[in-house]
């Protein structure tokens, strides 16, 4: 019986593993992809949306366009950061949001925890 249950807690730990594994290469995929959009407008609203399981959301303004930009994954300060009425420019091609206010330009690198992989 004692060999039964040792197995069970084997498999369940193997199980729990590749499950943690998957779940942070999905994550460094969706990394990769998010190198490869291009992103600018005015920050209209930053907010936690509450009753979508709080998700970071941050809505850009440009021209007549509203955009909706996610950041529940990013570990920067970028969110914190934000605020109503900055210019925020994201080329393809890279991980760096320029944010603007006023006269001040500050750079962010968006972090999902990938780059030590």
């Amino acid at each position: 019986m004692r060999n039964i249950n040792i197995i069970i807690l084997a498999f369940i730990i193997f199980i729990v593993i590749i499950n943690l594994t998957s779940e942070g290469n999905r994550l460094c995929e969706y990394y990769e992809d998010v190198k490869l959009f291009q992103i600018s407008g005015l920050v209209d609203t930053v907010f936690v949306d509450i009753e979508n399981h709080g998700s970071k959301k941050v809505i850009l303004s440009l021209y007549d366009q509203r955009k909706t930009f996610y950041l529940d994954l990013d570990k920067s300060s970028l969110f914190s950061y934000l605020s109503k009425n900055d210019s925020l420019v994201k080329e393809a091609g890279t991980h760096d949001v320029i944010v603007f206010r006023g006269k001040t330009k500050r750079v962010f690198s968006l972090d999902y925890g990938c780059n030590s992989r």
